[in-house]
C-alpha cells in the first residue's frame, strides 16, 4: 500500500510487510531534496511538455518550499538554458528572475546567463529574457542602494546589468515588432525608476515598493545620482526618436 502527499511536496511511502502478526508498516520519508533529485533525473530524459511541468515542480519546492535547497540545485537547473526546446530556456529565465528575487545576492552567479539568453537565437526567448531583464534591473538597483558598501563584484554585476539595458535600448531599432514593444515597455519602466518621485507622482498601488531615483543616496559609494538622471535624460530621448 502506498500513500503519497500533493505531487511536488515531499511524500511518505507506507510499505506493508508481509507478516502474520500484522506487524506495522514500515514508514520511508523522502526528503524534499530526495525529490528534488529524484524529478531533475526525470527532467533530462523526458519530452518537452513533461519536462517543463517536472522543472515548474522543482522550482516549486526550491524556491517557494524550501529556499535553503535553492544554491543546492542551481546549477543544476541553469544547465537547462541550453536545452533545444525554446520553452525550456524561457523556463530558466523565468527562474532566474524568481530566484533573484528570492536571494538578490543570487545575482551574482546569475546575471551573466541572463545576458547569455537575452543574445538567444529564438525571438521568443530574448522577448521573454528582456522583460525578466525589465524586473531584475529594479530588483538590482535596490540591492545595491541597500548595501552599506558596494564590493567588486557587486561592481561588475552592475556593470553587465547597465551593458545589458544598453543592448536592449539597441532593440529600439529592431526589425521585430514584438521584440521592439518588449524594448520600448523595458525603456519606459527604467525611465520611471531613474525619476525621482515627488508627493504629486501619480504611483500605481503595485508599483509602491519599487525603487526610485529618489531612494538613492546622494552620497551612494558606486551609484551616482547625477548619473542616473543623465541616463534617464538619454533613454527618454531616444524612446522619442
Amino acid at each position: 500500500m502506498f500513500s503519497r502527499i500533493f505531487p511536488g511536496f515531499s511524500q511518505t511511502i507506507i510499505m506493508e510487510r508481509p507478516s502474520k502478526d500484522r506487524e506495522p508498516p514500515a514508514v520511508i520519508d523522502v526528503t524534499t531534496s530526495e525529490k528534488v533529485v529524484e524529478l531533475l533525473n526525470q527532467a533530462a530524459l523526458i519530452p518537452t511538455d513533461e519536462k517543463l511541468t517536472v522543472l515548474k515542480q522543482v522550482q516549486e519546492l526550491i524556491i517557494n518550499k524550501d529556499p535553503s535547497l535553492l544554491d543546492n540545485f542551481l546549477d543544476e537547473i541553469i544547465a537547462f538554458q541550453t536545452d533545444r526546446s525554446m520553452e525550456v530556456r524561457k523556463f530558466v529565465i523565468g527562474f532566474i528572475e524568481e530566484a533573484c528575487k528570492r536571494d538578490n545576492e543570487l545575482l551574482l552567479r546569475l546575471i551573466a546567463n541572463l545576458n547569455l539568453l537575452l543574445k538567444d537565437d529564438s525571438v521568443n526567448v530574448v522577448k521573454k529574457a528582456v522583460l525578466s531583464l525589465t524586473q531584475l534591473y529594479k530588483v538590482a538597483l535596490q540591492w545595491l542602494v541597500r548595501a552599506r558598501s558596494v564590493s567588486e563584484m557587486q561592481e561588475a554585476c552592475w556593470d553587465l546589468v547597465s551593458q545589458m539595458s544598453g543592448d536592449v535600448l539597441s532593440m529600439l531599432d529592431s526589425e521585430n515588432d514584438g521584440v521592439r514593444t518588449h524594448a520600448i515597455k523595458f525603456t519606459e519602466s527604467l525611465i520611471v525608476t531613474l525619476s525621482p518621485r515627488t508627493p504629486e507622482s501619480d504611483v500605481p498601488k503595485r508599483q509602491e515598493g519599487d525603487i526610485s531615483l529618489d531612494k538613492v543616496p546622494r552620497d551612494h559609494p558606486y551609484i551616482r545620482y547625477g548619473t542616473a538622471q543623465g541616463q534617464r535624460s538619454e533613454e527618454a530621448w531616444r524612446r522619442r526618436r
